[in-house]
């Protein structure tokens, strides 16, 4: 997960969560889904739920930019949803 923990803006964090669709397609990882271990899928939601609510929240980031984000957030989780245990609840504040 170090490209996860070396991304310190947010548009990075985009790039990599875009990137997740293509990884679980991918056929030079056998079997992507073991590739996240439970560790790695905690950092990897609390990330993806902080880029969401960053973007939401602020008034600075261009309504594209938030439509677009929303397209890679439900396109991350429509590969696997439960890759990332992503706690609904912590969303709703968006």
């Amino acid at each position: 997960m170090w490209t996860l923990e070396s991304s310190d803006e947010d548009h990075e964090l985009e790039q990599f969560f875009a990137g997740i669709p293509g990884f679980f397609r991918s056929r030079v990882v056998k079997n992507p889904r073991q590739a996240f271990h439970v560790a790695d899928r905690e950092k990897m939601s609390k990330s993806l739920i902080g880029l969401i609510q960053r973007t939401w929240s602020s008034n600075l980031v261009d309504e594209s930019v938030k439509q677009r984000r929303m397209v890679i957030f439900e396109a991350a989780m429509g590969q696997e949803p439960v890759y990332l245990p992503i706690n609904l609840l912590s969303l709703a504040s968006c």
